[in-house]
């Protein structure tokens, strides 16, 4: 996919100003070159299909669908695509889900732009790139993998429902909710339901709404 001259690169993100900021990084060394920008996960993908970008920065949060769904669905399509997740959150999740759903990388969107440079070289050059920063950020942390019921509840518990309402909501038995919240104050380690909402938070295991400014 590389022309003798540059690195085609695909920018993902539903804000302008850090397309803009990626841009102009990029615009200073004329090894890159971006090819195309898309502000969400479903243009992404179709985007991608049709410019077959070297390297493609995907932001995780985007509207419509996410950047996680996205890559996969590149991935599916384009076994060798170049994908590097980039995101403003500095969760184990985060970067565990992206590299499950096929990335090749991860980055910090607060990443030197050296850093964001050396990856893209890298990913383009058919590696991968894990900063030792990820890499501890994952050895520090086992998974804890949550069922996607019980990420549907811990949500709930993050808006603040009590068991009854998260019942109601889900269409669950109180007792299967409470099933749950025990379950996921295990595997979060948590001594309550405030300690697991700011855990799951803090480790990219859920998000709160994004906001239109």
């Amino acid at each position: 996919m590389n022309t003798e001259h540059s690195i085609t690169v695909f920018l993902v993100d539903d804000h302008p100003v850090v397309r803009e900021g990626l841009q102009a990084l990029f615009s200073q060394h004329p090894e890159f070159k971006v090819i195309g920008e898309a502000a969400d996960g479903i243009s992404a993908v179709t985007k991608f299909d049709e410019i077959r970008a070297d390297v493609a920065l995907i932001d995780l949060r985007l509207p419509g669908q996410s950047g996680i769904e996205a890559i996969r669905a590149i991935r599916a399509q384009h076994p060798k695509a170049g994908l590097i997740a980039i995101t403003s959150f500095d969760g184990d999740a985060d970067a565990r889900n992206a590299l499950a759903a096929g990335a090749n990388g991860f980055l910090f969107k607060g990443s030197p732009g050296t850093e964001i440079l050396d990856a893209v070289r890298a990913v383009s050059a058919g590696g991968e790139w894990v900063t030792d920063e990820i890499a501890a950020l994952l050895t520090a942390t086992d998974g804890s993998d949550l069922s996607a019921r019980e990420q549907e509840v811990l949500t709930k518990l993050a808006e603040g429902l009590r068991n009854q309402e998260i019942a109601d909501q889900l269409g669950l038995s109180l007792s299967t909710v409470k099933c749950h919240v025990n379950a996921i104050l295990d595997k979060l380690d948590a001594v309550d339901r405030t300690e697991a909402v700011v855990t799951a938070l803090k480790r990219g295991i859920i998000h709160l709404p994004s906001r239109n400014w």
